[in-house]
């Protein structure tokens, strides 16, 4: 829920017809300097690949970077 408030157009472009979710979510906690952030990447049934990485404490995306 609260990655779709951040981030509703991306979270869109992985439902299905019948507006499913349809794509694997993987997630890392990263620490830099006491600091952390969220590695968040989506793939859909294609192989196809999107990350984002957001500050944990504030919840805003830093990047976002097509994979392949």
């Amino acid at each position: 829920d609260s990655l779709y408030k951040t981030v509703p157009s991306l979270v869109d472009s992985y439902k299905n017809d019948l507006g499913e979710f349809s794509a694997k979510i993987c997630v890392r906690i990263l620490v830099k300097k006491s600091v952390p952030y969220y590695y968040v990447s989506f793939t859909d049934t294609s192989g196809s690949q999107k990350a984002l990485l957001l500050n944990a404490t504030t919840g805003e995306v830093l990047a976002i970077r097509e994979i392949f």
